[in-house]
């Protein structure tokens, strides 16, 4: 970053600013996580989620599958038509703290939504949509974050691959990442704020 006094920069995971639900982030530890979570954000714009579905629907896992504002049509249609009776399509949902808090495993793109899996210590599996998300995927990859690829590379037959590997061994991998994401972000950064407004 280029610094211009007076400019302040607050940067890392401590000043992560997380939307609201997240704020008070005290998980319980007796919840059971259950199942896998899909989500490729408010749109699908190359037809991802289909690709996931078609490899998820051969396990005996249940199935979130997350349904953003700009899906296209003919996008709903074709996961209506690969879903099983263990798959839940839900659409447009006002957040996914909850959906993400009861999964076992959620399969992102590589955005804002990896820091909330991790917030709630469930399992990420991410791949990149964009160019902006390469440089955050290669870092979370780096420290055992488990990967798929980046657009149009996807490597769609190595999701069961990952759900077969023992869940102790992600959580081991996971454990120092699970410390440095609490949801607080937002609180610290305002806090920042206010404190060089009276110092004015």
């Amino acid at each position: 970053y280029k610094i211009d006094s007076p400019t302040h920069f607050f940067l890392g995971s401590e000043y992560l600013v997380m939307q609201e639900e997240y704020w008070n982030n005290t998980l319980n530890k007796y919840n059971e996580k259950k199942g896998i979570l899909i989500t490729t954000g408010g749109s699908d714009a190359h037809n991802i989620s289909p690709e996931i579905l078609k490899e998820i629907v051969k396990t005996d896992y249940l199935v979130t599958l997350i349904v953003g504002p700009g899906y296209s049509k003919e996008t709903v249609q074709e996961l209506h038509q690969l879903k099983n009776n263990k798959t839940t399509i839900m659409i447009k949902p006002n957040g996914l703290k909850d959906y993400i808090k009861n999964s076992e495993y959620v399969i992102t793109s590589c955005g804002s939504t990896v820091y909330e899996v991790l917030s709630q210590e469930s399992i990420p599996i991410i791949f990149t949509l964009a160019e902006n998300q390469k440089i955050a995927y290669n870092y979370f990859r780096d420290l055992g974050v488990e990967t798929l690829g980046q657009y149009p590379n996807i490597r769609y037959n190595e999701i069961i691959q990952i759900f077969n590997q023992p869940q102790k061994m992600h959580e081991h991998k996971l454990s120092e990442l699970y410390k440095t994401i609490d949801g607080k972000g937002a609180l610290r950064v305002s806090s920042q704020i206010i404190q060089f407004l009276n110092s004015i």
